[in-house]
């Protein structure tokens, strides 16, 4: 159905013999636990009617169909009039992910939306006309890295100045809370402690959003922050779709021999190569890129089963000592990742990770 969903091909579930309410009520949980509701419905709207499911459940998931729709109108309205008020100070609004994403799906409406992860630019003079729309066209809009800190800074204390609630959650980002909107104000685009690969990673995102290379840019940190939430037990399918859709609208725009360097000085060669398996063989979108290489199918199979069913969730980090013990607790379940994807120990990953977290300031 994703395949579908995704697609232009119609849906049929010939095959896949007849479907029971029990069956579709754990598809509708699971889509509806991947942040998918929408996207299966797309495919659903495909199906012929001998293959519809009852029709309580099917009116169920209209309903949470336009809710979504509705929570995204608000959603934008707010973002806008949070853009508004940087405007009219010279600042520039660079979204990333979620809401970036969306753009690529058939209907970009039905994307659901999350938090607003931004990236906040002084305006230059010569782009001082230009206007960024917050559904709009393919590409990160507005670059000037010399004013970013400022930027950074200026964003936290206006938004305090409309009444938001900011919370500096990190060396890398901050949260603001606008009429529950919630926006991840991005001081760094990746946790780049810990490595002169991660510093000059970080470095060359900023750098292609300077030169408004928005094709590699995206395809490079979305690889990095779906790779980050895998490792940290909270990848999600959406994330998945996004890349794919991310790769049927800009395959040709990405140089893939640079996005593959990359991977490899980050070690993280083998997730995006499981990645791209699952996007080509799962989703059957094929990207204009060197096949995969061999004996990648097992740890895409593995990856895909652990975002379907591994223990995902979230914790407050209120508390900071539960929060941290929590963490530190998933990190050892993960172990297999360490091991299997960055031929790693989790115990001298994570020796590491203390050690970046207290001497290493960025």
């Amino acid at each position: 159905m994703l395949r579908s969903a995704l697609g232009e091909t119609d849906c049929s579930l010939v095959g896949y013999g007849t479907l029971t309410e029990k069956d579709w009520n754990v598809l509708y949980d699971l889509a509806s636990n991947q942040g998918l509701t929408e996207t299966v419905f797309s495919a659903i709207e495909k199906l012929p009617k001998s293959q519809l499911p009852p029709m309580d459940l099917l009116m169920d998931w209209l309903g949470q169909v336009e809710y979504i729709k509705s929570s995204n109108e608000g959603y934008r309205e707010k973002a806008h009039d949070l853009l508004e008020v940087y405007r009219s100070k010279g600042i520039i609004f660079v979204v990333l992910k979620g809401e970036s994403c969306a753009r690529y799906y058939p209907d970009p409406e039905k994307r659901a939306l999350g938090d607003l992860d931004v990236f906040l630019l002084e305006e230059p003079m010569e782009v001082s006309s230009f206007k960024f729309q917050v559904s709009g066209d393919k590409g990160v809009s507005g670059c000037y890295m010399g004013g970013h800190e400022w930027a950074y800074e200026e964003g936290n204390r206006l938004a305090e100045i409309l009444g938001a609630k900011v919370d500096i959650h990190d060396y890398k980002h901050s949260h603001i809370s606008y009429k529950g909107l919630i926006v991840e104000n991005h001081r760094l685009l990746t946790t780049a402690r810990g490595s002169k690969e991660k510093k000059s990673f970080e470095m060359y995102l900023q750098n292609l959003l300077e030169i408004r290379n928005s094709a590699q840019f995206e395809a490079l940190f979305l690889t990095v922050h779906a790779y980050q939430h895998f490792m940290e037990d909270e990848l999600s399918l959406r994330q998945l779709c996004d890349w794919a859709m991310f790769v049927k609208a800009c395959c040709k725009e990405v140089d893939w021999n640079d996005y593959f360097q990359w991977m490899e000085q980050l070690n993280m060669l083998k997730f995006a190569n499981a990645v791209r398996w699952i996007t080509q063989y799962q989703f059957a979108i094929d990207g204009d890129y060197p096949p995969t290489a061999p004996g990648i199918e097992q740890l895409a199979e593995r990856l895909l089963d652990d975002t379907l069913c591994g223990r995902h969730g979230q914790m407050s980090s209120e508390n900071i000592v539960k929060y941290r013990i929590w963490q530190t607790k998933k990190i050892f379940h993960s172990s297999w990742k360490y091991r299997l994807f960055r031929n790693e120990n989790v115990l001298v990953s994570y020796t590491k990770m203390l050690w970046n977290h207290w001497f290493d300031k960025v």
